[in-house]
């Protein structure tokens, strides 16, 4: 008796397994009311494939294998997955993000070299971002006044250095640059925050060192506000060893969060009851900087996230735990602070080795690729509960943004992963570039604005940015 029981038990088992392989459902499909497949709609997450798939792992940082790149001999409904704009992952919230008339488009072509650091001016209707190249001062601005955009280069004063982040507040732009270098035209050049007039294009330092070392790299700004008071200031800096991008502003006591990954980045968190800014940033481009040539320096500290009070200057760890910061972003309600782990780009961060030694940088794709929820704590003093809840599907989690909704949105790859939360994909946007960063714009912060390798693209969806100060 217990032995049959035994022999029923397996076999119950084995059964399913034996037709694990033979979807009856395709993996892509139409999506209701929309063209297919330039919207095509994923069958429970393609979460079971047949058994017969294969995707390869790419370990050339040029040519990163992409989801699309997957071979799934037995559905030919996958093959789709490449001609699609938008994948809509989850079909009710999918469809709610996209609307009833979703546009994607190339606004520009560029130069193939790395874009970041877009931020939406409203007092002049423009859209600023930055060129991470060597050598490279000037600032790209597009006017979205008229019936078609223009773009035209900008030099501060004095000039910025590959900006990696930024974020606009009460009328100035905070960037986060990570460029460094001491003989460059119009340097020395230090990673660090600093503000610019984008009327007079004057641009004042905000902070630019801990304890005498150089940031490694201060990257992507996010602005946020938040009715109440007091009302606090919160300014994040990332500093992982790929480039850094990341600045939140947050309306609680006034704090600046700053990253710095090991050898690349910091995060400084700032809290003081006097002001109304926080301002996030990620510190990481000295790592990355230094294999792309964008700065001359070895990283000097460790990868943390620190605290930056702007009314006395003082600078605190809050995080040492990811290995490479990068991205940054509030939740609308400033109680969840959203930090990007971009480790899968591997530098070389060995001091020793002469800059003229320094490669290329590498890609391993079992590195972390990973976005991260924190809570902040009432005060705003202190991040906990750290847990991750998304790793990329495509390249790394580089630029972040959170929607006026909550939704967070990143650029990975050749796309843009929109997430509840929890970290689930609800659609994404496949570009035919590296898309880097991104941010909302226009007069309704109704447009979003893709920035990357080799083109400028905007996405108009059911789906808008936070309020802007």
């Amino acid at each position: 008796m217990y032995l049959s029981l035994r022999l029923v038990s397996l076999a119950l088992c084995i059964a399913p397994l034996a037709s694990a392989g033979n979807n009856s459902t395709p993996l892509v499909q139409a999506c209701t009311g929309y063209s297919f497949p330039r919207v095509a709609c994923m069958y429970r997450y393609a979460s079971k494939m047949p058994l017969d798939f294969y995707r390869k792992a790419s370990v050339d940082i040029s040519n990163v294998d992409t989801y699309s790149s997957t071979e799934v001999a037995n559905d030919d409904s996958f093959q789709q997955v490449g001609k699609a704009t938008f994948l809509v992952w989850d079909q009710q919230r999918g469809s709610e993000i996209l609307g009833s008339d979703p546009a994607y488009d190339i606004v520009f072509t560029i130069s193939t070299g790395g874009h970041e650091a877009p931020v939406y001016v409203p007092d002049t209707n423009e859209l600023w971002f930055s060129e991470l190249g060597k050598g490279e001062l000037h600032q790209q601005v597009i006017s979205l006044d008229g019936d078609s955009p223009t773009i035209s280069e900008v030099l501060t004063d004095p000039p910025l250095y590959a900006p990696s982040g930024a974020r606009y507040r009460n009328g100035k732009i905070y960037f986060s640059a990570g460029g460094g270098n001491s003989t460059l035209e119009g340097g020395p050049y230090h990673p660090g925050i600093y503000s610019v007039d984008p009327k007079t294009r004057k641009s004042t330092i905000e902070v630019n060192n801990y304890f005498g070392w150089y940031f490694n790299q201060v990257s992507m700004p996010t602005a946020h506000t938040r009715g109440g008071s007091p009302l606090s200031h919160f300014c994040t800096l990332v500093d992982p060893r790929l480039v850094a991008h990341g600045l939140t502003f947050q309306h609680r006591p006034t704090t600046w969060i700053l990253t710095n990954t090991v050898a690349s980045g910091l995060v400084i968190l700032v809290s003081s009851w006097t002001r109304d800014l926080t301002l996030v940033h990620t510190d990481a481009a000295i790592v990355l900087a230094r294999n792309h040539g964008t700065s001359t320096v070895a990283p000097q500290v460790q990868a943390s996230v620190y605290r930056y009070d702007p009314e006395t200057g003082a600078v605190n760890i809050v995080d040492d735990t990811l290995h490479c910061p990068n991205g940054v972003a509030f939740s609308p309600d400033y109680k969840t602070l959203y930090l990007t782990d971009t480790d899968a780009g591997v530098p070389m961060i060995d001091p020793r080795v002469p800059l003229s030694e320094v490669p290329s940088l590498q890609y391993n794709s079992t590195n972390r690729r990973t976005v991260y929820a924190f809570d902040v704590s009432e005060d705003g003093s202190y991040l906990k509960n750290r847990r991750p809840i998304y790793t990329a599907k495509d390249f790394v989690p580089d630029g972040l943004k959170v929607a006026s909704n909550g939704y967070v949105i990143t650029g990975a790859g050749k796309g843009v992963d929109i997430l509840d939360t929890t970290g689930t994909p609800l659609l994404s946007i496949q570009t035919n570039f590296t898309a880097v960063n991104m941010v909302f714009g226009g007069k309704n912060l109704d447009e979003l604005w893709i920035v990357g390798h080799g083109a400028v693209a905007r996405a108009r969806l059911n789906l808008t940015g936070p309020a802007l100060e």
